[in-house]
């Protein structure tokens, strides 16, 4: 009886050291939990933090590639400029882009496309008109002496070209026929 009481208290004393080391290691694993929890939050607002700068990056890269790329006129905005001045069929136009810029005489080119389907008529300059200075967007320009309807058609053109994403503005110079309206078309900056 005697040897069982030895091995009782021997296993009272075992039993208590399982529980204390158990006991340090469940506080360990905690700790180690907490520690991981902490990095892995920390980590995670790190990679959100490297995600917005990406974002923010590929969102100022577009826009630069938007401010650098050169305007266009897809067929579907030619047909809204077309629709737009439509009223003003048989409104007579001559264009002059910066000949020498590919960019300035494509979208001049468009333009003419979209005038045309609405009836306005293109009139060749008996010479070569040259845009001096340096002129940026579209100049729309009618005679300070024309009459309303010329001066209506050139606010309609140059609201309409606005819309669609193009510098456009109105000005009035000495042009001939005061009945026509000239068209400059500068480079896009």
């Amino acid at each position: 009886a005697k040897g069982g009481i030895v091995l009782l208290a021997g296993t009272v004393i075992f039993g208590t050291g399982a529980l204390i080391v158990n006991s340090r290691l469940n506080a360990l694993q905690a700790e180690q939990l907490r520690q991981f929890d902490k990095d892995l939050t920390e980590a995670k607002t790190a990679m959100g933090k490297q995600q917005e700068r990406a974002a923010n990056a590929e969102s100022a890269l577009l826009e630069l590639q938007q401010k650098l790329a050169d305007r266009t006129l897809t067929d579907a905005q030619l047909d809204e400029i077309a629709k737009s001045v439509k009223p003003f069929s048989g409104q007579e136009f001559d264009m002059t882009p910066f000949w020498d810029n590919k960019e300035s005489v494509s979208i001049g080119n468009r333009t003419v496309i979209a005038l045309q389907k609405s009836g306005w008529v293109f009139i060749r300059p008996d010479f070569q008109l040259a845009i001096l200075g340096g002129l940026v967007g579209i100049k729309v320009i009618v005679d300070p002496t024309s009459d309303a309807k010329t001066k209506k058609a050139a606010d309609l053109l140059t609201s309409s070209l606005s819309k669609q994403g193009l510098a456009a503005i109105k000005d009035e110079q000495m042009v001939t026929p005061r009945h026509k309206i000239r068209i400059e078309v500068g480079t896009k900056r």
